[in-house]
């Protein structure tokens, strides 16, 4: 009796049939629809009760309190009120802006950081503010805007320049300007290291070529760099979009009380005006803001439709791949730009820790120029319960990044390799929950919770994060689980044949480094986080940014150990995300590029 070719033998006894013949596709791997499904069950049915039912009964609310039966009158009373106008606004402003300019500024310096020396110091120091805290990005531009000029820099300046009557930058004047510069500064970096990695993966080769065929250095921005970047700035402008939602704990820390409404966003006055006799219009504005939200993100995603796959490159040492760089007056003028960019990044950072390095008295006589002392972190460690804050945000925020991925990973490999039908219609819709905004869904979200006896536990804001945990790692992770290798899942289960061993190392071998990327990523989210959990976190548990807002109404009597406490509650994260800055930036680009966990190879 003869037997088949290895290469032709068909494992019937699996849930893959493996067709072996012609080139290597993915489509040629023919997993059950059940068993996509079945991985998407776990995370459809915490999102979907969490997540979109409390989304769906906002925009009901929005339409049926105070109203016979249906009605707009919510939205005609909530575009009538003169505050909630000027914030609706101005949250388009940011949704515009801020997208345009982080994507512009980022793509600038990525390309002239690539043509001078040291450019890694550049990109080091722009990264860093990312990990932070949003709070310690508010106090930190408190510092640096504060209206007294001995402590605040701008001011001081300002006030040699201008005199007496120079304008206050968080003033009812300036305090967008200030809120927006420190909301730049927080998320620049990761503009320009995306920027970065796209540009020193594109082969020199295919520059040198169509250079050769056209002449024209224009064409290879039309041929080549235009249809790679235009993806690039897609997924920055949706990331930045997605990010200005979380203004919240920046207005509320970094502006004083008096010129709050002259800034003020949705996030703060939803959260301010989404119960009582305010409900319906609250619901109201709760729907456009989350329209604004979901349009920003969606529309730019269009562009990922079409497939380009990168070359590998090492991403830990990015002057290996560098251009041809400047000469004269071109590069001394890239020099200081990038020396510019590092020295302003630089201040805020070093301005919170010097304050920090100052007593509350000291400050309070002499400011920034009195003696130095350790007297601020002695206070704050010395508090009691500070270090058990510490210890148990840290756990919680673990215990949450872990059940994140668990449930993520899953629905990921559902929708990026088993590929079930309807999957476009469901990555839609994962990609619009991770815009909705927690404030916009608070109300319906305690009654959900209520009716299953969970208000005010643990369990509770477990569950809280990770509704909205969920959809933005499964999106970012289905870019990972996407770009598996065909070839090395197929030659696994030829090698395996009915052993399920053989397949799931070779897809952890892939996507492991993604996994552990998006963990990290969930982990500095909840450590970072203060809207949850200022709306959903039990008395029993009080996680270090509440405890760190709470000592902001003393900021003024109390500069130094608020300055002592921001870094405390600072290096967790700074820390995390240096260690885990690698495989971050590959999970980020697995949605525009190819496959990034092929070894990386040196051009």
């Amino acid at each position: 009796m003869t037997t088949a070719p290895p290469s032709r033998m068909r494992p019937v006894d699996r849930l893959l049939v493996l067709d072996d013949a012609g080139p290597v596709r993915r489509d040629r791997v023919r997993p059950e629809t059940r068993r996509a499904y079945l991985y998407l069950a776990p995370a459809t049915l915490v999102v979907g009760g969490l997540l979109v039912w409390p989304a769906i009964r906002t925009v009901v609310d929005s339409l049926t309190i105070g109203c016979r039966g249906v009605c707009l009158a919510n939205f005609t009373d909530a575009w009538s009120d003169p505050l909630a106008r000027r914030a609706l606004l101005r949250t388009l402003a940011w949704a515009v802006a801020l997208p345009v300019v982080l994507t512009a500024v980022g793509y600038l310096l990525a390309v002239v950081s690539r043509r001078v020396r040291r450019a890694g110091v550049l990109t080091v120091v722009l990264v860093a503010p990312m990990a932070l805290p949003m709070l310690a990005t508010a106090v930190s531009f408190r510092l640096l805007y504060d209206p007294d000029p001995s402590r605040g820099l701008v001011t001081a300046l300002l006030g040699r320049l201008v005199g007496s009557h120079a304008p206050q930058a968080l003033g009812p004047g300036l305090v967008t300007f200030a809120m927006m510069s420190a909301f730049v500064w927080a998320y620049l970096g990761l503009s320009v290291v995306v920027f970065r990695r796209v540009l020193d993966a594109i082969p020199s080769q295919q520059v040198s070529m169509i250079m050769a065929e056209t002449g024209r250095r224009r064409e290879v921005y039309r041929w080549l760099y235009w249809p790679i970047l235009r993806r690039v700035a897609a997924l920055l402008v949706g990331l930045a979009g997605l990010f200005s939602a979380r203004s919240f704990d920046l207005l509320l820390a970094l502006v004083p009380g008096s010129s709050q409404p002259a800034g003020e966003v949705l996030a703060l006055h939803v959260w301010r005006y989404g119960a009582g006799p305010t409900a319906g219009p609250a619901a109201a504005l709760s729907v456009l803001w989350f329209a604004v939200l979901a349009l920003t993100v969606v529309l730019p995603l269009i562009s990922f439709r079409a497939q380009w796959r990168m070359p590998p490159v090492d991403v830990t040492v990015w002057d290996r791949h560098l251009p041809a760089r400047y000469s004269g007056l071109r590069h001394r003028l890239a020099q200081a730009l990038c020396v510019a960019a590092i020295v302003l990044w630089l201040i805020p950072a070093l301005l919170l820790v010097f304050a920090s390095l100052h007593a509350d008295a000291t400050l309070a006589s002499d400011g920034l120029s009195g003696a130095l002392s350790l007297a601020s972190f002695a206070e704050v460690l010395g508090a009691g319960g500070m270090l058990g804050n510490y210890l148990g945000t840290g756990l919680f925020a673990l215990l949450v990044a872990v059940l994140v991925v668990a449930f993520a990973g899953p629905a990921a490999y559902a929708l990026g390799w088993l590929r079930p039908p309807g999957r476009g219609t469901v990555l839609t819709i994962v990609v619009v929950c991770a815009t909705v905004p927690v404030q916009a869904i608070t109300i319906p979200l305690v009654q959900t919770l209520g009716a299953a006896r969970l208000s005010g536990t643990g369990q509770a804001f477990v569950l809280a994060h990770l509704a909205l945990g969920i959809p933005l790692t499964t999106a970012l992770l289905y870019g990972a689980f996407g770009s598996l290798s065909p070839e090395q899942m197929r030659q696994a289960v030829i090698h395996h044949g009915a052993d399920q061993a053989g397949p799931a190392r070779a897809t952890l071998t892939q996507v492991g480094p993604n996994l552990f990327a998006a963990g990290v990523l969930q982990f500095v989210q909840v450590w970072n986080d203060v809207a949850v959990g200022l709306l959903f976190a039990p008395p029993q548990l009080s996680p270090i940014g509440l405890s760190l807002l709470g000592q902001l109404r003393y900021y003024t009597t109390g500069t130094g150990h608020v300055a002592g406490a921001t870094v405390l509650f600072s290096v967790v994260p700074l820390v995390a995300v240096m260690v885990a800055r690698k495989q971050l930036v590959r999970l980020l680009m697995a949605g525009v590029s190819g496959n990034w966990q092929a070894k990386p190879t040196k051009r």
